[in-house]
């Protein structure tokens, strides 16, 4: 049994890994959860440090994705984010849309304000997905999962190189 202390985790086996493990903890002051997702039985020292890490900077990642996902939706091309952001603007009543849109600001539209509320609920990791054009993390973000399950999914490499944004329920 070669053990390895995970940031969050704890003690797993590397050499016997179950597929999947998740925990909740606290970003931001809200809890997201984290997991980590195994397609092989075992994994070695330089994978365990990759995922480890990465989970020590999501903090940081999670502010480059925000960049990454105001530049998706300012993109003159179509854009997953703004159909997402425009989608529920259309769609949820304004009164649920009172709880993160000031309808007042005039100086913001709409649109922007909501999108300034995406906010990060989940992170997958997929360590064996190591190899520089694969997924390793994937970001889950949502206005609030108590009213859609729709979702904006940030996806990168394992050094957090960004991959692409789509809109996913």
């Amino acid at each position: 049994m070669k053990t390895f202390s995970f940031i969050h985790f704890g003690e797993i086996d590397i050499n016997n890994l179950e597929e999947y493990y998740d925990i909740s903890i606290e970003l931001n002051s809200q809890d997201i959860e984290i997991d980590l997702n195994f397609s092989e039985s075992k994994i070695n020292l330089d994978v365990a440090s990759i995922i480890n890490n990465f989970i020590a900077n999501i903090h940081n990642y999670d502010l480059q994705n925000k960049i990454t996902i105001e530049k998706e939706y300012n993109n003159e091309e179509a854009s997953p984010v703004k159909d997402y952001i425009k989608y529920h603007v259309e769609e949820l009543d304004k009164n649920v849309l009172s709880k993160f849109i000031d309808f007042d600001n005039k100086a913001v539209e709409p649109e922007k304000q909501l999108l300034k509320k995406l906010k990060l609920i989940r992170v997958g990791l997929y360590p064996d997905e190591t190899d520089e054009s694969e997924n390793f993390a994937v970001f889950d973000y949502t206005i609030d999962s108590e009213i859609t399950d729709e979702l904006i999914v940030v996806n990168t490499n394992k050094n957090n190189v960004f991959d692409n944004v789509a809109w996913e329920s």
